[in-house]
Formats: C-alpha cells, structure tokens, sequence
C-alpha cells in the first residue's frame, strides 16, 4: 500500500509503503522512478534497515538491526 508524492504517473519522492503480503513489512523514505531509491527505512520481520537504497536494492551506507537490538552492520 503506498502513501507518498507522484510525478508524472510515477511514485516520487517521499513515501511509506506497507507491504501486507510480506509479514507486514514496511518503507519509509524516498522514492525514484517507482523503486526505492535514496534514503529510506526498511522494516521487516523485527529486522530494520535505514540508509541508502539504489534501484529497489541496499546500496550504499547503511545500518541492519536484528530484531534484538544488535547491530548485524
């Protein structure tokens, strides 16, 4: 489900998307051409993801939390 800014028929910019169909895993960040792409925090099953994305993939610089707390990287 996607709540944020369009641009030219095509998701832009900033946004939340929840994604019911994967354990209710979520996005909020920034979006490009449809993909996540730029900054953006990734939810899902108690793991949480916040940096960069790049055409819909983690790229860059980035921080992944286990679902207790501990840093993964």
């Amino acid at each position: 489900i996607y709540s944020g800014q369009w641009d030219r028929n095509q998701k832009s910019g900033r946004c939340l998307i929840t994604f019911p169909s994967i354990d209710d895993a979520s996005y909020a960040g920034d979006v490009s051409e449809g993909q996540l792409h730029g900054f953006g925090l990734f939810k899902n099953r108690g793991l949480t993801y916040e940096g960069e994305f790049k055409h819909n993939a983690k790229e860059g610089e980035g921080t992944l939390l286990n679902p207790d707390g501990t840093l993964e990287y």
